[in-house]
């Protein structure tokens, strides 16, 4: 609880080059900040350099752009690292930045056992919900374990793993879902520890988690306190952990951007209000609230210290700092906690008959599972069974549309140009030795970390890094699925036709619950539908249309890089001779963007809180005069 002290308040930051992102962190820290939140960009989270192809239309994005040492350098100028807790918000090339990061420290004199923080290093989230996976699953425990017990030894005050339940709420995981599928993640990451020979007490303090704060302000309390007892029961019953500190739950809790309205975004403040009241009365050791604005854009200097101001309102104001333990005593409350755990608890022993997390993974239930209640959240909203405050009651007549910043053409070329810089000055002879070293040593079972921490001080970039890396482990791929249903959908001079439609995800943005939602929904209203997975190139999604000789394709996108992704699809689709087949996308898309994305050939665009109902309408009004 937070009796007599505050917690850690965290805003996240992160966009364009670090340079940008190093202003922004000062402007924070002179208006009070007292911890830090990276966010990266999604090349840098897939392992890319800034110049590969994959990259260019993202780099700067939703997220701070680092291709080297160099950019983390320019990142933390004139922070003191020793002063501050700092979180990296990052998973699979965890590794590689947290290499970086100890050896920025160094540089500016300050040992790795001085740094306080955390980085989220949560390789399983990745595969059921952010969708930021370079290499299969084995390979990728290797490289969090390697980075856990790296930390253990060389930096004791930093919490070198935190498994995200925030990822999995944000894909549509009910509460109790969330921390039952993160708790049986750390049980899976525990296991494997211990069979790397470490002893629970060792290690465990410098595990940690990422819940997310929603809505329900007793729920979300109770959730928070649950978390905490399941916690301390496995951690003494099942690990037989001694150390009170082992038995003790860290945890971050970051307000719930699902929640986030681009309807009237104002009410946004209110909303973040009470969930970040949720997170402090369940005794969270650090906060981050979203902005008002975050959901549909990154937030500007204005609302991030707006969202700043909101948790300091929280533990200046409110006397909540001394008073949080008040709902401890509650029947009311103690009742709902008990409910609570008994469900979580179910979860957690159903993925241990299934044979643990990472068996659950490849068998699918958890992803089925959260898809599952993903679908059933956005019906009940569609239905207004569930209010939402502008959205589906209490809408105003005219909604202002939302615009997002013009994204600085030169951001591209200022990164490329600092990256060019650095391979051309660097011990090139050196870089080369070392990445040989890694893929050998790959090859093998010892911890990489001291030969990534050699490779990252020699200027190596994370793509030179991870390239070497996929030589060994090889590339994650995506899965596609299908929805299939046999209904069949009337035509005027052809019967019994089944409108047959892709969606897809455009690009290196992973967060598919609105396309998933979709797809689900466009099946049950009779339609044939394949979803080709994440990170699609415009070139993989007009192929796979091509070869299914699908009628509709709906493309999916939320990285704001839909000016530059959108219209090759259009332009590939003329070029295969499928220019008849109905192309529509949808994300996060200012309206002002829409008239040039028409021009360019894409028929419709569906902007953020279109119901489901009206999607399907329209293709099934449209999608048959392209059969």
């Amino acid at each position: 609880m937070h009796d007599r002290e505050s917690w850690c308040m965290i805003q996240p930051a992160g966009f364009a080059t670090a340079r940008e992102t190093n202003k922004r962190l000062h402007y924070l820290l002179r208006h009070g900040q007292t911890s830090l939140c990276i966010a990266f960009d999604l090349p840098t989270q897939m392992g890319l350099d800034s110049d590969h192809p994959l990259a260019r239309s993202e780099v700067g994005k939703v997220g701070v752009a680092i291709d080297s040492m160099a950019d983390m350098e320019a990142l933390f100028k004139d922070i003191p690292l020793h002063k501050l807790n700092i979180s990296l918000a990052i998973s699979a090339p965890a590794a590689i930045i947290m290499a970086m990061y100890i050896a920025v420290a160094e540089k500016q004199g300050i040992s790795p056992r001085e740094l306080r923080g955390r980085i989220e290093n949560d390789i399983l989230k990745e595969y059921l919900a952010g969708g930021a996976s370079i290499f299969p699953p084995e390979p990728s425990m290797r490289l969090a374990i390697d980075l856990l017990a790296f930390c253990v030894e060389e930096t004791p005050h930093w919490e070198a793993l935190s498994c995200c339940g925030y990822h999995l709420r944000e894909a549509g995981a009910t509460a109790e879902q969330e921390v039952a599928f993160a708790l049986s993640h750390a049980i899976t990451y525990i296991d494997s520890v211990l069979r790397a020979g470490l002893k629970i007490d060792d290690f465990v303090p410098q595990l940690s988690f990422y819940f997310s704060a929603h809505q329900n302000l007793f729920a979300e309390t109770v959730k928070f306190e649950a978390a905490r007892r399941i916690w301390a029961l496995l951690m003494k019953e099942r690990f037989g952990a001694q150390k009170e500190q082992s038995m003790a739950l860290r945890f971050h809790a970051q307000t719930a951007g699902s929640e986030l309205t681009a309807q009237q975004p104002e009410v946004n403040i209110v909303r973040v209000a009470y969930q970040a009241l949720s997170a402090v009365l369940g005794g969270a050791q650090s906060v981050c609230t979203n902005a008002y604005d975050n959901a549909y854009t990154l937030a500007n200097e204005h609302s991030a210290l707006l969202a700043l101001r909101t948790q300091q309102v929280l533990a200046h104001e409110s006397g909540i700092v001394n008073n949080a333990a008040l709902m401890g005593g509650s029947q009311a409350m103690e009742n709902l906690t008990q409910r609570f755990e008994k469900d979580v608890w179910s979860y957690i022993n159903e993925i241990d008959r299934l044979g643990g997390a990472f068996s659950a993974m490849e068998k699918g239930y958890m992803r089925q599972v959260i898809e599952e209640s993903a679908y059933r959240a956005q019906k009940e909203i569609e239905s207004s069974k569930r209010t939402v405050v502008g959205l589906n009651r209490f809408k105003v007549p005219v909604d202002e549309p939302f615009l997002l910043p013009k994204s600085d053409p030169e951001v591209i070329s200022r990164q490329m140009e600092s990256l060019k810089k650095i391979r051309q000055e660097r011990d090139l002879r050196r870089v080369t030795e070392i990445l040989l070293e890694l893929r050998s040593r790959a090859r093998t079972k010892e911890n990489l970390m001291p030969l990534l921490l050699e490779a990252v001080k020699a200027y190596a970039t994370i793509g030179e890094i991870c390239g070497v890396l996929k030589e060994v482990f090889g590339a994650y791929q995506q899965q596609e699925q299908s929805f299939k249903k046999t209904d069949r959908l009337q035509h005027p001079e052809r019967e019994d036709i089944p409108l047959r439609v892709l969606v897809a995800k455009v690009g290196l943005d992973g967060h598919d619950r609105g396309a998933k939602v979709l797809a689900r929904s466009l099946c049950d209203a009779g339609l044939e539908v394949i979803y080709s997975g994440l990170q699609q190139t415009p070139e993989q999604i007009v192929q796979k249309a091509v070869e299914e000789n699908v009628h509709v394709v709906c493309v999916s996108i939320l990285s704001g890089a839909h000016m530059q992704l959108l219209p090759p699809i259009a332009d590939l689709l003329r070029d295969k001779g499928a220019k008849d087949v109905l192309l529509i996308a949808g994300g996060t898309i200012p309206k002002t963007d829409i008239p040039y994305l028409r021009e360019r050939g894409i028929m419709e665009v569906f902007t953020t809180g279109n119901p489901m109902e009206e999607i399907i309408d329209f293709i099934k009004k449209n999608g048959l005069s392209y059969v």
